[in-house]
C-alpha cells in the first residue's frame, strides 16, 4: 500500500513539473512571437532573444535568427536598390527637362518668325507635345524628389500664408486665361502642423490642375487650415475623377496632364497627417484638404 501511495506521488511530482514547464514552454513561446513581429513591424535590425532554459527553444531560437539575418540582409538590399533606382531616375528626369525647356525656348523664337501655315499647324502641335512632356518630367522629378526626400518632422507652419504665396505665383496665369479667382480666407494666421516647402508644392500643384480643367477658380480657407478647392470642369465625368488621383493616368480632353501631381500632393498630405479628397458636383471639381491640429 505504502509503495503505491509512494508511486502515485511520483506520479503526481512529475505531472506538475511537466506542467510547469509546458507553462514555461508556453510562455516563452508567446514571447518569442510578439518579439518576432515587432522586428518585423518595426523593420528593425534586433535578433530574436530568449531566457528560457529549454535547449529546443535555444535550438529553435538560432534558427530562427539565422533566417531572420538572410531576411534582414535581402530587405537591406532591396531597400538601397530603391533608393538607387528612385536617384537614378531623378536624375534621368532631371537631364531631360533641360532639354526639354531648351526646344521650348526655340519654339517660342520660332513663333515669331514669319512661316506658312502649314509650318505655323505643325509648330503647335510640337508645341503642345513639348509642353506636355516638360508638364509629365517636371511632375515626375517633383514625384521622386519629394519621395527621396521624405518629411522627416513636422512643424507649426501658417497655411493662409503659404496658400496666399502660391496664388500669387499664379498671377500672370490667372489673368492668361481671363480667370478672377474667388478667393476667401480667415483674417488671422491659421496654424497647422505640417512642412512648409511641400505643402507649398501641393498648393502649387492643385492650382496647377485648377488652371488646366478648370473655367474659373475658387479656393475657401477655414480657420482650422481645412480648405477647399474648385472649379467648372465641364470636360471632367466621373471616371475621370475617381481615377484622378491615380499616377500617370491622362485627362484626354486636357493637355500636359499626367496624374502625378495630384497622386503625390495626396501622399504628401498623408505624410503630414492630412487627407486629401476629390469630388464632382454638377461639372464642378472639388479638392479638399484637412489637416492635423
Amino acid at each position: 500500500m505504502i509503495l503505491l501511495y509512494f508511486i502515485i506521488f511520483i506520479l503526481l511530482a512529475l505531472v506538475f513539473i511537466l506542467s510547469v514547464r509546458m507553462m514555461a514552454l508556453s510562455r516563452s513561446v508567446n514571447l518569442l512571437t510578439e518579439e518576432l513581429d515587432m522586428i518585423l513591424s518595426e523593420e528593425s535590425n534586433v535578433l530574436l532573444t530568449t531566457s528560457s532554459g529549454e535547449r529546443s527553444v535555444k535550438k529553435l531560437v538560432e534558427r530562427i535568427n539565422v533566417e531572420l539575418k538572410k531576411l534582414l540582409k535581402i530587405k537591406s538590399q532591396y531597400s538601397k536598390g530603391i533608393l538607387d533606382l528612385k536617384c537614378s531616375a531623378e536624375n534621368v528626369a532631371h537631364d531631360i527637362r533641360t532639354p526639354l525647356t531648351a526646344i521650348k525656348g526655340y519654339v517660342d523664337l520660332l513663333e515669331k518668325e514669319e512661316i506658312s501655315s502649314d509650318g505655323r499647324k505643325y509648330l503647335e502641335i510640337i508645341k503642345d507635345r513639348v509642353e506636355y512632356m516638360k508638364a509629365l518630367t517636371d511632375e515626375l522629378f517633383l514625384s521622386l524628389s519629394m519621395k527621396n526626400r521624405g518629411i522627416k518632422t513636422l512643424e507649426e507652419i501658417d497655411a493662409k500664408s503659404i496658400l496666399e504665396e502660391a496664388l500669387v505665383s499664379y498671377y500672370s496665369e490667372f489673368q492668361k486665361k481671363n480667370i478672377e479667382p474667388e478667393i476667401v480666407l480667415p483674417e488671422n494666421r491659421v496654424r497647422i502642423k505640417g512642412d512648409e516647402k511641400a505643402l507649398y508644392r501641393v498648393y502649387l500643384n492643385i492650382i496647377t490642375n485648377a488652371l488646366k480643367y478648370g473655367e474659373d477658380f475658387k479656393v475657401e480657407m477655414n480657420e482650422k487650415g481645412d480648405t477647399v478647392f474648385s472649379n467648372y470642369s465641364p470636360s471632367l465625368d466621373s471616371v475621370d475623377v475617381n481615377r484622378l488621383l491615380d499616377r500617370y493616368y491622362t485627362i484626354s480632353d486636357a493637355k500636359a496632364s499626367s496624374g502625378i501631381g495630384l497622386s503625390i500632393s495626396k501622399e504628401i498630405i498623408e505624410e503630414m497627417g492630412g487627407e486629401l479628397r476629390v469630388k464632382l458636383e454638377e461639372n464642378r471639381l472639388y479638392i479638399s484638404l484637412s489637416f492635423q491640429r
